[in-house]
């Protein structure tokens, strides 16, 4: 039974990596001012950060589907990297 959990928790990030791709993908090359989608509008530099951000979350949940029991460490550096990117945003839609 455990066995199968971690085999489910596996697929779970890799599922999540392949997602966090396409996002990196989106913001690298198809998001920003002078875009394909600039509506809402956004800084190209942000744009490209952000897409750097989530290329480097999925090669984390990449490693961690491939060595599910040693995800803890992988997990919380997702964990911190989300919330700040989430405190970034925040900051950067109120003061900006």
């Amino acid at each position: 039974m455990k066995q199968k959990s971690l085999k489910l928790l596996a697929a779970t990030f890799f599922a999540s990596g392949i997602w966090d791709t396409i996002a990196g993908i989106n913001y690298l090359f198809f998001i920003g001012t002078g875009r394909k989608i600039d509506n809402p509008e956004i800084h190209p530099f942000f744009a490209v950060f952000l897409g750097s951000f989530f290329i480097c979350f999925a090669y984390l949940q990449f490693l961690s589907a491939l060595n599910i029991k040693r995800y803890i460490f992988n997990v919380g550096c997702l964990i911190i990297g989300r919330v700040f990117y989430v405190v970034q945003l925040y900051f950067l839609s109120f003061f900006y």
